[in-house]
């Protein structure tokens, strides 16, 4: 990851732009992005903007709670590194591929904000069961065979159970779509891990 690098924009079209993050911070690209996206929403009534080569978002409510405090009504979408096996399989193709929405209310506040994984639990929440040496309830997790686990770390190195069952599995599914058929950015199953060291940038 590259921390000195300039984002580059790319206009698309009067209300589509396309943000390159040159591997580096996923933040100053949105916000660099940001800076067309929402006169362009305000002018059209609708704007889309995509971000690739760049590191992890983190927290996404962030980003579409900013935008609803601008009046905005807000939804964004990552892809990560495959963690979600498909029902009835064990070997993962998606990640948690976290969407976000957000409402706006009058005088910059929000009404509302959604921020969610679309598994059970987020990732975060079975590294920290394994940190702690606590176990996890049934139905979270899944080990490396396929088999329901309550043990976090077999969850890790198995796969994490979508919310709803297949119909979380779509709802990753299509994640990965808008976030990297529709922008040019990686497939989950090309990024870089974030915990090992496998010589691969993640580059969302």
């Amino acid at each position: 990851m590259d921390g000195k690098v300039t984002p580059k924009i790319n206009a698309v079209s009067k209300t589509c732009f396309r943000v390159d993050a040159l591997h580096g911070f996923a933040h100053p690209a949105i916000e660099a992005g940001f800076r067309h996206l929402i006169p362009a929403a305000r002018e059209h009534g609708i704007s889309v903007m995509t971000v690739y080569n760049s590191y992890n978002a983190a927290t996404l409510g962030f980003h579409t709670g900013y935008l609803a405090c601008k009046g905005l009504l807000a939804f964004g979408a990552i892809n990560v590194a495959p963690v979600v096996a498909p029902p009835g399989g064990n070997i993962p193709v998606i990640g948690t591929n976290p969407i976000s929405f957000a409402v706006p209310a009058p005088e910059g506040e929000v009404a509302f904000l959604v921020d969610q994984s679309t598994t059970e639990v987020s990732w975060t929440t079975l590294k920290r069961a394994v940190e702690q040496g606590e176990s996890i309830p049934f139905g979270w997790a899944l080990d490396a065979e396929g088999n329901p686990t309550n043990d976090p770390e077999q969850g890790l190195t198995g796969s994490m159970v979508p919310a709803g069952g297949v119909k979380g599995f779509n709802i990753g599914l299509l994640v990965e779509v808008l976030c990297s058929a529709l922008t040019g950015a990686k497939l989950g199953t090309q990024q870089g891990s974030f915990i090992e060291e496998d010589g691969q940038s993640i580059d969302n």
